[in-house]
Order: C-alpha cells, then sequence, then structure tokens
C-alpha cells in the first residue's frame, strides 16, 4: 500500500464533492422537469373539468372549475425548491473546484441535508471535508497566494 500525500488527498476529495455537488444539480433539474410536466398534466386534466349547475330559475349551466388554489401553491414551492437546488449545488461544485466561497459550500451542504437521503450524505461530507484544517488552509492560499502557508 502506498502513502497518498495529504494535499493530494484533500484535492481528490473536492474533486469528487464538486461531481456530487454537480450529479445533484442535475437531479434538482431532473425533478423541476418532472415537476413543470406533472403540473401540466394536472392541470389538463383538473382545469377542463365540467360541472354542470342547476340555476335557481331551473336552467342547467356549465362551469369550469379551475385547479385548486393549494395544488398551485404545492407546485410553486417544489419549483422553488428544485430551482434553489439546481442553483446552490451548481454554484457550490464551482466553487469547490476553484477552492472559493467555503462558507457558500458550507451553507448548502446544510440546505443539501434536508433532502434525504443523498442530499444528506453529500451534506455531511462536504462538512466534514471543508472542516480539515488542510482544506480551510487551501481555501485561505486561494485568496491570498501571497502568503506562506507554514
Amino acid at each position: 500500500m502506498y502513502h497518498v500525500p495529504e494535499r493530494d488527498r484533500d484535492e481528490d476529495h473536492l474533486k469528487m464533492l464538486a461531481l456530487f455537488h454537480f450529479i445533484v444539480a442535475g437531479i434538482a433539474a431532473a425533478g423541476f422537469a418532472v415537476t413543470v410536466t406533472h403540473y401540466m398534466i394536472m392541470k389538463s386534466i383538473l382545469g377542463s373539468r365540467v360541472q354542470m349547475v342547476t340555476s335557481s330559475s331551473g336552467e342547467e349551466l356549465a362551469i369550469i372549475t379551475p385547479m385548486p388554489p393549494l395544488m398551485k401553491w404545492g407546485y410553486v414551492f417544489a419549483l422553488v425548491l428544485f430551482i434553489g437546488g439546481i442553483t446552490l449545488n451548481g454554484l457550490s461544485g464551482w466553487f469547490l473546484l476553484k477552492h472559493r466561497h467555503r462558507k457558500f459550500s458550507l451553507a448548502t451542504a446544510a440546505f443539501n441535508c434536508v433532502q434525504f437521503p443523498i442530499g444528506t450524505i453529500l451534506g455531511v461530507f462536504t462538512f466534514i471535508v471543508l472542516n480539515r484544517s488542510t482544506v480551510r488552509l487551501k481555501y485561505y492560499a486561494a485568496h491570498a497566494p501571497h502568503l506562506p502557508l507554514a
């Protein structure tokens, strides 16, 4: 078995974290597309319901009932979460590759922890890797390249 230097190991872990952040962003994009498709289907089904109502004068009236407002707000909420997941994970993956904005990546990890099970695993490993002292030095060196790392 061979020894991998600490810095190479950290760099590999940061690259893997970036890749997995991009994958989670892609999963969120797929969820966004599925939600939009589901909304269109449900709107065509529920938005075109015709209900026959008898008026007080005895006439039969056709009333088109719209999609329930609570259901629309549920779709809006889901879409906002998916857009947030795409944006946060995409940016965090990019920042991990560039060794920038460590606190942003930590905040994204906290957001990911709510998304069980994949996001939780990614969030926990992001916390573990980004809180290593050697990784903190990497981020510090990226912001202040003229200072020695000693």
